[in-house]
């Protein structure tokens, strides 16, 4: 779990727009105040009353936004990292787009599965975390792998493992014919990789999505909605160019088909590249490209930072901020009973005049 390094803010920003609705009532108030009450000590109490209402309406919406700032120390219980290998198998991902240094094209589903199989045979070397040992990968922290593929749905094709060898050996042999049927739902695809936790393993939970990010079906917002939710962070890795390429169908006759649209033109397909970013940024993980070199090593270093540090036996301490809505719910009541003290002055002398 990512320690909170932002301590203060506010959960629900979006309700500090109601204060735009105090301005019409604040502004009725001053009108009142100036053209309509006589001098004297009603004229006071006036004030005073519609002033503590005010402050007990700015008190609410500040405890609406769900305020927090300081923090509190907690002890969790973690042994490692569990993390999932999320594999879109859709006909987009067989797109040759991604040229290597050796000029040759690779399907952008080829390079996802020769990234994962780098990250896996680094995981079982134990070589490309600096300061993890073998010793602080095993046991209490170890890290698991599981592989989830998917289509028009998501399945569970490795469960969680400590075998990177098994592993590996069955990335060597996936492609596109894993798995039956046609279209894309990332949403169906996470779902299956958040069925994929052990709920009975405490432990450091991520999802690495290998995706071009187009998906006929589904929301991407929604599945990283429902994994931060479950305590997962998802991680895209952007498999694809902003160039694009044709979709291939596979070989009939004498030449390739590709898909076309309902013009017979080509169907372009392009790395959806904000999506990604952004299901990464809302779930609390990583994003980055696939065509990247350097991204193998981000990837691996990101997976290292999933092990807990400081402590054999499991056991790491994280910092919570401390929710503080109580504080103005208290003040605008408090406001509130000082605005109706002031209301019952103000009736009170109001019938007193009139006797007089």
């Amino acid at each position: 779990m990512r320690e909170i390094t932002d301590l203060a803010g506010f959960d629900r920003p979006d309700s500090l727009r109601l204060f735009f609705l105090l301005i019409p009532l604040v502004l009725f108030n001053l009108l009142h105040f100036r053209m309509y009450l006589p001098q004297g000590n009603f004229r006071v109490r006036y004030f005073f009353s519609s002033f503590f209402f005010i402050l007990c309406c700015c008190c609410l919406v500040l405890a609406l936004a769900s305020p927090r700032w300081g923090y509190t120390i907690r002890s969790e219980y973690r042994r490692g990292a569990d993390i999932i290998l999320a594999f879109d198998l859709s006909r987009s991902m067989n797109v040759r787009d991604l040229k290597q240094d050796s000029g040759e094209n690779l399907s952008r589903l080829e390079a996802a599965v020769s990234m994962a199989g780098e990250l896996t045979a680094a995981l079982r070397q134990r070589r490309l975390f600096p300061g993890i040992t073998a010793e602080h990968s095993a046991g209490s922290s170890e890290i698991r792998l599981a592989v989830v593929i998917g289509k028009g749905r998501g399945i569970l094709a490795i469960p969680l493992t400590a075998d990177m060898e098994a592993l590996s050996n069955f990335l060597l042999g996936l492609d596109a014919s894993a798995m039956g049927g046609t279209g894309t739902n990332l949403e169906a695809l996470l779902d299956a990789a958040l069925d994929a936790f052990d709920e009975t393993f405490p432990s450091n939970r991520s999802i690495i999505l290998f995706s071009d990010g187009e998906s006929l079906s589904g929301s991407l917002s929604a599945a990283a909605e429902k994994a931060r939710g479950k305590g997962a962070a998802i991680s895209c890795i952007g498999m694809g160019s902003e160039a694009g390429g044709t979709v291939p169908l596979g070989n009939t006759g004498l030449s390739e088909a590709f898909l076309m649209d309902g013009g017979g033109s080509p169907v372009i397909s392009r790395l959806e590249r904000d999506a990604l970013r952004n299901a990464a940024e809302q779930s609390g993980g990583i994003y980055l490209e696939g065509s990247s070199p350097a991204s193998i090593q981000a990837l691996a270093g990101y997976a290292g930072s999933l092990v807990p540090e400081n402590s054999a036996d499991g056991v790491i301490l994280r910092r919570e901020p401390k929710p503080q809505s109580h504080i103005f719910t208290i003040a605008a009541l408090f406001f509130l009973g000082l605005s109706y003290a002031a209301r019952l002055e103000k009736r009170r002398m109001q019938r007193g005049r009139h006797e007089d």
